[in-house]
């Protein structure tokens, strides 16, 4: 071959490769999935999500699974509907299509509870795609008055307010449902002494310190502890 068709066809072939590398997007999906309550406790579950890639000219070969979150074990809401944002991202790929799916699981006999009953299509984009689905189940609903609550991630606990009443100071506390909370106080802000421990099965839960003892000055903080 001639070279100089040669080095065209090398020229040529390097700028397609270019090309292809700027067209390739990448594929970030933020996935918010609410979880329906049921009059059945589900008790603790597993939740997958999966990121799937495929050529859509190719009906015949399987997806290509590129990214998977698992929550090995979770408490779902026991008053209201659950919330579990995940995010699943990679590397796209020119003329490649993307779907996403999430299912959960028991933890116990890997029996599938809640699922996506639709196809989830992601897009490459330079900003991340946003995406909402409520999960079917077999499970019995059951109507709930109260706002869906965030699950997971979880979010951190903190003292949200402090009142002084006749029988103690009581906080109201930001709580991460499902998880045990350490009450803790002091005088200095260097050493803090444990002075209660709740199980928080709402966003937000009160407590009472009703210690006799008399002190001048006094700081709270919480933290979680072992579920």
């Amino acid at each position: 071959m001639n070279r100089g068709w040669l080095h065209t066809l090398l020229h040529l072939g390097s700028v397609l490769i270019g090309q292809l590398m700027v067209q390739a997007l990448p594929v970030v999906v933020d996935l918010a999935a609410t979880v329906p309550l049921t009059v059945e406790d589900p008790g603790e579950v597993m939740v997958e999500a999966r990121l799937y890639a495929y050529d859509p000219w190719l009906a015949d070969v399987a997806a290509d699974l590129v990214d998977l979150e698992r929550i090995e074990s979770l408490k779902l809401s026991r008053r209201s509907d659950s919330l579990i944002q995940l995010t699943l991202e990679a590397q796209g790929i020119e003329g490649m299509a993307y779907y996403c799916s999430i299912r959960i699981t028991g933890t116990v006999d890997g029996e599938l509870i809640f699922f996506n009953d639709q196809f989830l299509s992601v897009k490459p984009s330079a900003a991340p795609e946003n995406l909402a689905v409520h999960l079917a189940t077999h499970l019995t609903g059951k109507g709930s008055l109260h706002p869906v609550e965030l699950i997971y991630p979880p979010i951190s606990p903190k003292v949200l307010s402090l009142d002084r009443t006749k029988l103690g100071f009581e906080l109201l506390i930001q709580s991460v449902i499902n998880h045990v909370h350490l009450i803790e106080a002091s005088d200095d802000l260097q050493r803090w002494t444990l002075i209660g421990v709740l199980q928080a099965d709402t966003a937000k839960t009160s407590y009472r310190d009703t210690r006799k003892a008399l002190f001048g000055v006094q700081f709270y903080r919480v933290r979680l502890g072992q579920r």
